[in-house]
């Protein structure tokens, strides 16, 4: 079926109401506050609760299928989305009081999770006797540029402004990993 016609029809319909596009109308239904036992607010609550999950779902699964200029958008605005529930969350965590580490004692954690790492076998063959560090291995080096939405998702939660970001990011993507792997 011809979806054209049908569109052509709806867009004139959502002008006629006042909106300028879609996507206008589509914002102000999910974020208007509509009243208390009407058709619209009843409908609204039922889409944002069962409905939209769906849809957004479907968004992202087509997606793969647009040309990647015009999923672009779309992949940003859900990785932001996302950063910014687990900052939310991470922010209502950090609300009680914690003593904060050293830089020698968050230098000493991160060594230790290398070693822990090391000790596993994650990545086991990139482990320098010689230098006594560990290397990650390929695939998380190339995290940045063939992850780009985990890594900045990671990046963002453990803290950009952190001297330690880079090298933590690394070890939370090399345990991902291993845990994917050894599944």
């Amino acid at each position: 079926m011809d979806m054209t016609p049908r569109f052509g029809m709806v867009l004139d319909v959502i002008r006629q109401a006042g909106f300028q596009d879609f996507e206008e109308m589509i914002v102000a239904y999910y974020t208007s506050h509509f009243e208390w036992g009407s058709v619209p607010a009843m409908l609204q609550c039922v889409s944002r609760n069962r409905r939209l999950k769906a849809m957004l779902r479907e968004l992202q699964r087509s997606s793969s299928q647009w040309p990647r200029w015009e999923a672009r958008g779309l992949h940003e605005s859900f990785s932001e989305a996302t950063i910014l529930l687990c900052l939310n969350e991470m922010q209502r965590m950090s609300q009680a009081p914690v003593v904060r580490p050293s830089q020698g004692e968050t230098a000493n954690l991160i060594t230790g999770l290398e070693w822990l790492l090391r000790d596993q076998g994650c990545n086991s063959q990139n482990y320098s006797r010689t230098t006594n560090k560990w290397n990650s291995s390929a695939q998380v080096e190339a995290a940045p540029d063939s992850m780009p939405h985990l890594w900045a998702l990671l990046t963002e939660l453990i803290g950009v402004q952190s001297l330690y970001c880079d090298r933590i990011v690394r070890i939370v993507l090399a345990i991902i990993l291993y845990a994917r792997r050894v599944q």
